[in-house]
């Protein structure tokens, strides 16, 4: 199945809600970025995370504070696309993913060391 139309199966896909053909991951914590407003990886969209995106609010690739993470549509910019994601996932948890690697808990596997073995069947 593929529930968002992006050519990835949604139990191999790091976004199974919304396209991204690209799997696009740039903090490597198996979410990709287009659903993961969780900037510092502890796993909750919050405060923490808001004050990010404040931060580099308005800012551009090349731009000094520009973070790449916080680009979560991969625009090139920092901007309201951006903090509509965080937004829309504020107080839980980001994704969802479908390969089973997504960072559970701080410190659990990452996208950049999923092992073959926590992909679902």
């Amino acid at each position: 199945m593929d529930t968002d139309g992006d050519g990835i199966q949604d139990v191999l896909d790091n976004c199974s809600t919304v396209a991204n053909a690209d799997q696009r991951d740039v903090d490597y914590d198996g979410l990709g970025s287009v659903c993961d407003a969780d900037y510092n990886n502890d796993n909750t969209v919050s405060l923490n995370d808001f004050s990010a995106l404040r931060a580099a609010f308005g800012t551009a690739t090349g731009d000094v504070g520009f973070d790449a993470n916080i680009d979560t549509n991969n625009s090139g910019q920092i901007d309201l696309g951006d903090f509509s994601l965080l937004r829309s996932q504020f107080g839980g948890a980001p994704g969802p993913g479908g390969r089973g690697c997504e960072t559970a808990i701080v410190g659990g596997p990452t996208g950049q060391d999923c092992p073959a073995s926590n992909l679902p069947l």
